[in-house]
């Protein structure tokens, strides 16, 4: 048997194999990012962002406005009126799934995909 760097040819069949199976697992539970995502005010759908374009979107709540913005094929609150800005310190959204919201100014993102990811799920 041959020995490169200490290990045998049967230890490098196996670290092949578990390379293989990582990327496969890293592969099937990465989620997709998302495509698009959906902007609500107040529980009603108000515009749904095409996350390759960039732009950047402005929506009026009740203590003033919302800037959003789409970049690089994520969106995020650039601004928001509240006085936490805990929707704005959330930085970016990519993954489908994702969801931020301003509540005090009553406006959310989530950015909708084939397969979302969750942190916990609630009843």
């Amino acid at each position: 048997m041959t020995r490169r760097y200490g290990l045998t040819r049967g230890d490098r069949w196996v670290l092949s194999a578990a390379l293989l199976a990582l990327a496969a697992a890293w592969a099937a539970l990465g989620g997709d990012e998302g495509g698009m995502a959906l902007v609500t005010q107040e529980g009603r759908v108000v515009a749904r962002l095409d996350l390759e374009r960039p732009t950047r979107l402005t929506v009026d709540g009740p203590l003033g406005q919302t800037v959003l913005e789409v970049a690089e094929g994520r969106v995020r609150f650039l601004s928001s009126p509240c006085r936490g800005q805990l929707c704005v310190h959330a930085g970016w959204l990519s993954q489908g799934g994702a969801f931020v919201a301003c509540l005090p100014n009553g406006v959310a993102v989530r950015i909708a995909a084939r397969s979302e990811r969750y942190d916990a799920i609630n009843f």
